[in-house]
């Protein structure tokens, strides 16, 4: 009898502390038997709320997207309950979040909005560059859009 493959089903969270918005990714196995294993969250990544604000169109659309309301961003950070957001967005806010990195605000606004014209398929190649190859593809991609350093 073969062994079953190994999968994961990767959630996102979208939670704030005091000072900063983090992405969360929480990940748990499907499957049973000898394969059986722990969920995990993993920080992915962490930015700054005052630059988090620059972001609020995007994370409003993020978070409607998992089906919660508006609201639920003022009571997250009233809180500091996450939320969950859709494994697409969560990519999408991910590679944001890693590319406003020391980026000028105006930098920070045109990236959103470059970001969000892409599409599927290219959000998820970026994010796997990302894993694998860490900051040279957040540099890459930010090179790509012409992003400003502060």
């Amino acid at each position: 009898m073969s062994a079953e493959p190994l999968l994961y089903v990767k959630d996102f969270h979208l939670g704030f502390t005091e000072h900063d918005l983090v992405i969360t990714r929480y990940q748990r196995p499907v499957g049973w038997g000898e394969h059986r294993r722990e969920a995990r969250f993993e920080e992915v990544s962490r930015i700054d709320r005052g630059q988090a604000n620059l972001l609020t169109a995007t994370i409003g659309r993020a978070v409607r997207k998992g089906n919660h309301p508006l609201a639920a961003i003022k009571e997250a950070k009233r809180t500091h309950e996450p939320i969950s957001i859709t494994q697409d967005s969560g990519i999408l806010l991910t590679l944001l979040v890693l590319a406003a990195r020391d980026r000028t605000p105006q930098s920070i606004v045109d990236l959103a909005s470059q970001l969000e014209d892409l599409s599927i398929e290219e959000t998820y190649y970026w994010f796997a560059k990302y894993e694998r190859h860490g900051s040279r593809a957040i540099d890459a991609l930010r090179a790509l859009f012409g992003a400003e350093a502060r």
